[in-house]
């Protein structure tokens, strides 16, 4: 899935996404000019893989420790996107196509990883932020349901709000 940026006859970014069609080959196309299920090779691959097939190997950098890595399974990424999306309260906020995230946690970092999964399994549409530094825009463009991210992100924003405000924020953010 890439976020594009808008052209002027568009008001939001053009999310597209690549993928392999039957016949082999793997195109580009424009999820709103799609006319084909994309998601069916997707699919036909999954069913051949098991709950505890490995899926992916995040290792952390070592900062506290040792470098290591960690083995997840595809179960424990279906685990953890059935109960989010199972979920009385965090469900409703990420499921159905009506609904959007910006991800700008990058896929090496499993949370953003997990984020990925999240949208695919709850069928909500993701986008892209090709840079942090342009975030603000992206948000602004892209005008994301919702929003994952790591603690130093939120900070950032508040920070930044503070900042503008001049100090003077009171109440919730």
């Amino acid at each position: 899935v890439i976020l594009s940026a808008p052209t002027k006859s568009q008001n939001v970014p053009t999310v597209v996404h690549g993928v392999n069609h039957p016949d082999g080959q793997p195109r580009i196309i424009s999820c709103a000019s799609c006319t084909t299920n994309c998601i069916t090779p997707v699919i036909e691959i999954a069913h051949r893989s098991r709950l505890d097939t490995l899926a992916s190997i995040v290792y952390t950098s070592g900062t506290t420790g040792r470098p290591k890595g960690v083995e997840l399974t595809h179960g424990n990424f279906l685990l953890h996107v059935m109960n989010g999306t199972d979920d009385p309260n965090f469900g409703p906020v990420v499921r159905g196509q009506d609904r959007r995230t910006l991800l700008f946690l990058p896929l090496s970092h499993v949370f953003g990883r997990f984020a990925l999964i999240l949208c695919l399994y709850s069928r909500c549409v993701a986008g892209f932020a090709p840079d942090t530094k342009t975030l603000a825009a992206d948000l602004q463009a892209f005008r994301p349901t919702w929003l994952i991210a790591v603690p130093r992100v939120f900070e950032t924003f508040f920070n930044t709000a503070t900042a503008r405000a001049g100090g003077g924020t009171t109440g919730k953010l």
